[in-house]
């Protein structure tokens, strides 16, 4: 079973926390949002479970950061 649906959500995610490990939330938030609006724009859709998948991607990204803050400032 695969929890993400489909790859565009996986790669939301992967996304997501590559830019929460290297940066902060608000740079996942301005991403994912920046995203979806391009697709809105061209025609598509909002798709609320690609930018959620991102956020937690960058939710996840930003704590291993901060452990890695931790541990080193340790």
């Amino acid at each position: 079973m695969n929890i993400f649906g489909d790859r565009s959500r996986f790669e939301h995610f992967i996304v997501g926390m590559g830019l929460g490990l290297v940066f902060t939330i608000l740079c996942v938030l301005g991403a994912m949002s920046a995203a979806e609006f391009k697709d809105w724009k061209h025609g598509g859709k909002w798709d609320w479970s690609d930018w959620g998948w991102g956020m937690v991607g960058g939710l996840i990204g930003q704590v291993v950061q901060l452990l890695i803050i931790w541990a080193i400032w340790k």
